[in-house]
C-alpha cells in the first residue's frame, strides 16, 4: 500500500490547476457531482510530462496486485484518470477545484493525505472490480481438422465448429445465443468471420478486463500454435508455405454485470498452410510436453514462453523478418547477454539432435549480424551464402526453421530440474 500512496500523492502533485504549464496536457470533462440534483460542470486540468510518467508507474503498482485479474498498462491508467475526474468534487477528497486559479490537485486536498488516498483507493478498486468480467474469446483455425481436442495449454482448446455438446456447455451455452461456431457471424448479424476460412476454433476462456484479456489470449494463443507447428513440422519432408490468414477474435462477455462483444485485432496466429493438420494426432506428445513444461525453473519457462511468441511471428512472416524472429527466439531460449553468440552455439549443441546443428547455428549467427548491421538485403545476398550452400548442402532459412523448432520440443525434457548440463 505504501507504493500506491507515494504514487497517488505524486500524480496529484503533477495535475495542475489555472494556466497551462509548460508541456501541459489538456484535459476537459463533465465532472460528477456527488450531490443529486445538482447541475453538470465542466472541469478542466493540466497533466504534466511528469504526470504521463507518474501515472503509468500508479499503473504498474495497481497490475502487480495479482488478483485483480488480467488487465493491461494504458487501460488501467484511463481507469485511473475516470476515478479522478468522478472523485475531483467529492468534498470528502478534494475541495475548490472548480474555482482553483493556480496550484495542483494536491493542494486542493479537503483531507489529510492518508485518508484521501484511501478513498481514491477504494474507488479505484471498484473501478477494477467493476471493469473485470469474464470472457469467451474465440479465433478461427484454417485446415485445422478431427476432433475437438485438449492440448493441455492452459485456458485453450481447439473444437470443432459441429461440436454442439461443447458449443451448448461453453457458459452455460449463452455463447450460443450469440454467435454461431457453424457459420463464424454474430446472430442475425453479417459481423464475423469470412466463411470457409475456417475448420476449428482456437476458444480461451478468461477473467479479466477486456484489453487486458485480449493480450493474454493473444500471448496463449500464439504460444500455442507455435508448439502445435513445431511437432506438426517434425519430419516432415517439404517447407510448408503460409498464405493469408484471418488475423482477428471475438470476444464475447455474458455476466451479471455486463455483456457484449468486439471483433479484435490478434495477428497471424496460425497462417493458412495448404496442408490438413489434423491436430488430434499430436495430442499425447504436446499434452506430455505441456506436463514437462509446467515443472520448468521460472526463468526457463520464461525463455520457452518468449521463444514461442517469436517463433509464431516467424510463421506469419517473410524475407527478413522471418529468419530474424527465428533467430531472436534461439536467443529467447539460450541466449546471454556479453556472449550471446557463445551461449546461442552451447545451448544448441545441448538440445538439438539434428547432424551438425551447432555447427549451424555458429554460421547462422553470422548471417543473422550480416542481416541487422551488415550491407545484405536478405540471406541470398550474404557473402558467406555460397560457402554455407556448399558446406551443408542446405538452405539458412530452412536450417534456423529446423533448429528452432528441433530445440522447442526438446527444451523441457533438457531443461527439466535435475537434468544434466
Amino acid at each position: 500500500m505504501r507504493a500506491l500512496r507515494a504514487g497517488w500523492l505524486s500524480l496529484l502533485r503533477e495535475i495542475r490547476l489555472g494556466s497551462q504549464p509548460e508541456g501541459g496536457r489538456k484535459t476537459s470533462f463533465i465532472a460528477v457531482d456527488l450531490h443529486p440534483f445538482a447541475p453538470s460542470l465542466t472541469v478542466t486540468w493540466w497533466r504534466t510530462p511528469r504526470a504521463e510518467r507518474s501515472v503509468k508507474l500508479l499503473a504498474a503498482s495497481y497490475l502487480e496486485r495479482a488478483e485483480r485479474g488480467h488487465h493491461e498498462l494504458m487501460h488501467v491508467v484511463e481507469l485511473i484518470q475516470r476515478t479522478l475526474q468522478e472523485r475531483c468534487l467529492d468534498p470528502g477528497v478534494f475541495e475548490g477545484v472548480l474555482t482553483a486559479p493556480a496550484g495542483s490537485l494536491f493542494d486542493r486536498l479537503a483531507v489529510a493525505e492518508a485518508d484521501a488516498v484511501d478513498t481514491l483507493h477504494a474507488a479505484m478498486e471498484a473501478q477494477l472490480l467493476g471493469d473485470s468480467g469474464r470472457w469467451v474469446a474465440i479465433h478461427p483455425l484454417y485446415r485445422i481438422v478431427g476432433a475437438s481436442v485438449d492440448l493441455g495449454f492452459a485456458n485453450l482448446r481447439i473444437v470443432r465448429p459441429d461440436d454442439e455438446s461443447y458449443w451448448r456447455s461453453l457458459n452455460g451455452g449463452r455463447v450460443l445465443a450469440n454467435w454461431s461456431p457453424l457459420t463464424g457471424h454474430l446472430t442475425g448479424s453479417a459481423i464475423g468471420f469470412r466463411e470457409g476460412l475456417f475448420h476449428a476454433w482456437l476458444v480461451g476462456e478468461y477473467q479479466g478486463s477486456k484489453e487486458g484479456v485480449r493480450q493474454r489470449y493473444k500471448r496463449d494463443a500464439q504460444q500455442a500454435m507455435a508448439a502445435v507447428y513445431a511437432f506438426w513440422s517434425e519430419d516432415r519432408r517439404r517447407h510448408r508455405v503460409a498464405q493469408v490468414a484471418q488475423e482477428h477474435c471475438l470476444l464475447l462477455q455474458d455476466g451479471p454485470l455486463r455483456s457484449g462483444y468486439e471483433l479484435s485485432g490478434l495477428g497471424r496466429v496460425y497462417p493458412c498452410y495448404g496442408d490438413e493438420n489434423e491436430v488430434a494426432l499430436l495430442a499425447p506428445r504436446l499434452r506430455a510436453w505441456n506436463l514437462a513444461r509446467a515443472a520448468l525453473s521460472a526463468d526457463a519457462a520464461q525463455r520457452l514462453g518468449n521463444a514461442l511468441c517469436f517463433v509464431n511471428l516467424a510463421m506469419g512472416s517473410d524475407d527478413i523478418a522471418y529468419y530474424l524472429h527465428y533467430f531472436i527466439a534461439l536467443d529467447a531460449l539460450f541466449g546471454v547477454r556479453g556472449r550471446v553468440e557463445d551461449s546461442i552455439v552451447e545451448g544448441v549443441r545441448r538440445v538439438s539432435a539434428l547432424p551438425a546443428a551447432a555447427d549451424r547455428a555458429a554460421w547462422l549467427f553470422e548471417l543473422r549480424n550480416e542481416l541487422v548491421h551488415g550491407g545484405s538485403r536478405n540471406v541470398h545476398e550474404w557473402p558467406r551464402y555460397p560457402d554455407y550452400l556448399r558446406h551443408f548442402d542446405t538452405e539458412p532459412e530452412r536450417d534456423i526453421e529446423a533448429i528452432v523448432l528441433d530445440c522447442l520440443r526438446r527444451y523441457p525434457d533438457a531443461y527439466a530440474p535435475g537434468a544434466p548440463p
